[in-house]
């Protein structure tokens, strides 16, 4: 049983007015998100101040949780009767033109031999559908259209110097901008969207078979696997280095066909970085360490158009403090599917 089922457990077993019912309520809004669960979150932090008095730095977290759900979840209400209802093992095309492709979940080998900080050992994860491209310029300038929201990055705006049409991938993100565009498109379509696990980012490149890249096992090679190798795709190429518009390069797909996942931007994940939790993770749905210190540097995945190329594309980790946003810096999304027992025996 997961944490979060045994909160639930708790809180529906007690009598409204119990007086564990506020520390519980709190305790499942830090869980919730840091599973990215940010609806859940709202709903907990909500029923924690109706129960909880005290004006301390706990009424503070849970307000500022209430109130970030609150600010982005949007003003567009669509109109979900119209809504492409996925299927198990289809893709499907969101609200907002966003195609999602399926991942069965089950058993992989995570990390390998060669890679130290990366060792193999075996997780095991529930279904989920994951974006096939990167988040792109178009797809972040309306969730900046809807919520209004203004990026900390002065004069920021989707389309600019490098992702130069709707179709580029958003760049210039920080882990926080990240965030709220998956609790507006939470929001948006009623379901859970976040930041894939780390996890899950290595298992929909890699798949079963243990690949070191998303493409297979052949190196890379420049501008035909990916938008990698900056300064030597200027000299291979003899074009500009810079971002390319998402699906570029359909030779590096990835085991599940999701494309770029290596080059063009490096890519947030859910997790918090820790150097050694890769060796100590759980083997049933990792979700990163738990933290006391909230600005703790977040799981950085695959490598961007201005990384030469390395080996173990598709396993190599780094990390970034969560409020930094460089060039390089993108992301894509999850959407949850309804729990279901895997077996991974």
């Amino acid at each position: 049983m997961t944490a979060s089922q045994i909160y639930q457990q708790l809180l529906s077993g007690m009598l409204p007015g119990h007086k564990m019912l506020a520390p519980l309520h709190f305790d499942s809004m830090q869980l919730s998100e840091q599973l990215g669960q940010y609806g859940a979150a709202a709903q907990h932090a909500s029923k924690f101040l109706e129960l909880h008095s005290n004006n301390d730095q706990y009424s503070e977290k849970a307000r500022r949780t209430l109130g970030t759900w609150e600010k982005y979840s949007g003003k567009i209400s669509v109109d979900r009767s119209k809504l492409a209802i996925p299927n198990p093992s289809e893709a499907f095309t969101n609200s907002i033109d966003m195609r999602m492709l399926f991942v069965p979940g089950g058993k992989f080998l995570m990390g390998t031999i060669n890679t130290p900080d990366a060792p193999a050992h075996e997780v095991c994860l529930a279904p989920f559908y994951i974006s096939e491209y990167e988040v792109t310029a178009g797809q972040f300038g309306q969730f900046m259209d809807e919520t209004n929201y203004r990026y900390s990055h002065y004069g920021y705006s989707a389309i600019n110097n490098y992702a130069r049409t709707p179709n580029h991938p958003a760049t210039f993100i920080n882990y926080e901008a990240a965030k709220l565009f998956t609790i507006w498109l939470s929001a948006r379509e009623d379901t859970i969207y976040r930041l894939p696990s780390e996890a899950e980012w290595e298992f929909a490149a890699r798949g079963t078979d243990g690949r070191p890249n998303p493409w297979g096992n052949e190196p890379a090679d420049y501008g035909i696997h990916g938008n990698l190798g900056r300064f030597f795709r200027v000299l291979a190429m003899g074009r500009l280095a810079t971002l390319e518009p998402v699906g570029s390069f359909p030779k590096g797909r990835s085991f599940y066909g999701l494309s770029d996942m290596a080059g063009n931007v490096s890519e947030w994940c859910l997790d918090r970085f820790d150097a050694n939790f890769y060796r100590l993770s759980p083997t049933h749905n990792p979700t990163g360490p738990n933290a006391k210190n909230e600005t703790m540097k977040r799981v950085i995945r695959g490598f961007s158009w201005r990384d030469s190329i390395k080996e173990n594309v598709a396993v190599t980790r780094s990390s970034l403090d969560m409020t930094l946003f460089y060039d390089n810096i993108g992301f894509r999304v999850v959407r949850e599917v309804a729990p279901v027992k895997v077996n991974c025996q």
